[in-house]
């Protein structure tokens, strides 16, 4: 884990600020400041571009590669890659995406058991033994620690009385950080 100093000024990162955070990585720390300054990730990226004297960020990022002694911006990504153990960035960005979706499937799942289980009345322990397993296993999947095999999520959506459709429609929320509520 690595501290860095609270800066607003990404030009000078030497700087200290009043408060310190932790972070597990640098893109950590930018996708902090960018959210901080009410950013999406790309517009920060595209602001620092900007503010910097480039065109595009394309073109920024070539330069700062440049910089840090690679011919693109693409070798710069695989370095970066191959530092955390991966042949490729492509390689990369596939384990993140799988990560992400995993996590997305733990939002879901976590989801519908809280507000069916909320809606009809149903105790972690009366629906894990509906289903097969402990309260305490219900309970992991409802704060999303863990997701249920598929055979389990074949078994919740039964007894909760939701179908595959708005399972799928829960994901493309998630995915969106939409917040509506479910229906079957």
């Amino acid at each position: 884990m690595v501290s860095i100093p609270d800066i607003t000024n990404t030009n000078s990162a030497s700087r200290k600020g009043k408060y310190s955070y932790k972070f597990n990585s640098e893109s950590e720390y930018q996708e902090f400041l960018a959210k901080r300054q009410g950013y999406s990730r790309s517009e920060y990226n595209q602001q620092i571009a900007k503010r910097q004297g480039y065109a595009t960020l394309y073109e920024y990022q070539e330069a700062k590669a440049q910089e840090r002694g690679f011919s693109s911006y693409q070798k710069y990504l695989d370095h970066l890659a191959q530092e955390k153990n991966f042949p490729s960035y492509a390689a990369y960005q596939q384990e993140q995406q799988k990560k992400t979706a995993e996590t997305i499937d733990a939002k879901v799942w976590g989801r519908v058991i809280r507000e069916k289980s909320t809606e009809y009345a149903l105790s972690r322990e009366n629906l894990g033994k509906a289903i097969g397993v402990s309260g305490k296993t219900i309970e992991r999947y409802a704060t999303g620690k863990i997701i249920p095999s598929e055979r389990t999520q074949q078994k919740i959506m039964h007894v909760l009385n939701i179908s595959q459709e708005t399972i799928d429609n829960l994901c493309t929320d998630i995915k969106q950080q939409g917040s509506s509520t479910l229906s079957t």
